[in-house]
């Protein structure tokens, strides 16, 4: 089944509402905007799906890697332009919102502390950096992912 969504973001929450209803409805929680190709999204989206189970996120949010195109969209209409340039969570919409760019500059993988970080978003369900740095660092411990074997985020 392809990972790419059928619609693109354009303006308003009602168009990622339906972005995400046009998702697979199988397990699959990772998956990319259309202008994405179907390799790079395959090659991107495969580590971070097997990194969500590693890390036990459940299955029930939504994990999106956004083109850079769709990623200056994204952060400009959920006003996060000057706050991240690698992820962020949306919790009343229960998606991530992931940054193609980043991933293909911070191969070979794992990117686990972001990912474990953006769960502490989701499971401390608020917007602070520090508990969601906790949270984050507590899953990977809780896990067994060393701090050796996870790259140095730029």
């Amino acid at each position: 089944m392809p990972r790419r969504l059928g619609a693109r973001i354009t303006c308003g929450v009602m168009v990622i509402a339906g972005f995400l209803l046009a998702a697979p409805a199988r397990a699959q929680r990772v998956v990319c905007s259309k202008a994405m190709n179907a390799r790079t999204c395959d090659l991107l989206a495969d580590p971070v799906e097997r990194q969500l189970k590693q890390l036990a996120a459940s299955a029930d949010w939504q994990w999106v890697i956004l083109s850079e195109k769709d990623w200056g969209r994204a952060t400009r209409m959920f006003r996060n332009a000057d706050k991240t340039t690698i992820a962020f969570t949306v919790l009343k919409l229960r998606i991530t919102f992931l940054n193609e760019e980043f991933l293909q500059r911070n191969r070979p993988w794992p990117v686990l502390d972001v990912l474990a970080h953006e769960l502490g978003h989701i499971r401390c369900t608020c917007g602070s950096e520090h508990e969601a740095e906790r949270i984050g660092n507590q899953l990977l411990t809780a896990h067994n992912v060393a701090p050796k074997d996870r790259p140095a985020l730029p």
